[in-house]
């Protein structure tokens, strides 16, 4: 019921030869009207909500509040509570606005889109995705035979959620219980459960991250590939957790050895040196002073932190 109607409603209550205590019942449950499974339909259907994480014309009906909602993440962006995403039992197409049973396709016999699938179906998650994959589709418009664009998207059965990426290239460590790459599964750092921990660059969840991956550090930890990238892109190379460097360094640390060279110390720190702890190869050394780099004469690396300082007599 809308304002104005809320209104009108009320002085004609209050008009009434009744008294006031039932007056007040009345006014109250105008107010504060019982939500019917109706009522949340007709407001669902009312209010058109656009769905930016995916690109689907199913909408799934949620039990908690009756509400229909594009996806688990746009209910739980405008509600109190969250969306169990594994019990939905009716979907609402968006074309012909018929609710219906979950169902890969709408199976609305006078529906334009009847019996015409989604790109991705999940039934355990109740995912629907029509996403395209940018990169792909760049590609697609230079290649001359069409590729397949669509975004790849794979249920994993020990993680229980559905997984970015070609399930042939995944593999579950049990440990971690994290989905990692195969070519990396082998030689990976083991932490364990770590799919319970916040990505160390954004604070954000990991394991639930929406059109995101997980990306293992030589370190162990794990953090967003979105996050991992930009932090590249930024130049901070090295874990926020750790220390250790995130990827291979050696082309940098040739670049900190030509700029040392082309550089001379001023006389009175000529003879100064540093005892220096490597956060990559975790080894104590002693070096040449610097004012900003000191290499470990270990691992010739650069990723190093001053213990002590060494000044000539």
């Amino acid at each position: 019921m809308f304002e104005p109607d809320k209104r009108k409603k009320i002085y004609e209550i209050n008009a009434m030869n009744i008294p006031n205590s039932e007056k007040a019942k009345m006014i109250s449950q105008i107010m504060n009207p019982i939500k019917t499974e109706e009522n949340f339909e007709t407001n669902a259907i009312r209010t058109k909500i656009y769905c930016s994480h995916y690109k689907k014309h199913n909408y799934q009906m949620s039990k908690c509040c009756k509400k229909v909602y594009p996806c688990r993440l746009c209910h739980d962006e405008h509600e109190n509570h969250t969306m169990n995403r594994y019990d939905i039992d009716y979907m609402k197409c968006d074309y012909c606005q018929s609710f219906q049973k979950v169902n890969s396709s709408c199976q609305n016999p006078e529906c334009y889109k009847f019996n015409v699938k989604q790109d991705y179906f999940c039934k355990s998650c109740n995912l629907w995705s029509d996403n395209k994959s940018v990169h792909k589709v760049i590609v697609n418009s230079i290649l001359v035979p069409d590729i397949d664009t669509r975004v790849d998207i794979y249920h994993c059965s020990d993680c229980g959620i559905c997984r970015l990426g070609k399930q042939e290239d995944y593999q579950h460590c049990n440990k971690c219980n994290l989905c990692l790459k195969k070519k990396m599964f082998e030689n990976h750092t083991c932490k364990i459960n770590i799919k319970e921990h916040n990505c160390p660059i954004c604070l954000k969840d990991i394991w639930s991250a929406v059109n995101d991956s997980p990306h293992l550090l030589k370190c162990g930890h794990s953090v967003h590939s979105s996050c991992f990238f930009q932090s590249l892109e930024s130049q901070h190379f090295f874990c926020p957790l750790c220390k250790k460097s995130m990827t291979d360094l050696t082309n940098y640390w040739k670049l900190i050895d030509m700029t040392i060279s082309s550089h001379q110390m001023p006389e009175e720190f000529k003879d100064w040196t540093a005892d220096v702890h490597c956060n990559d190869c975790e080894k104590k050394s002693n070096t040449k002073y610097h004012f900003s780099y000191h290499k470990c004469q270990h691992c010739e690396g650069y990723n190093t932190v001053i213990d002590n300082l060494n000044k000539s007599s």
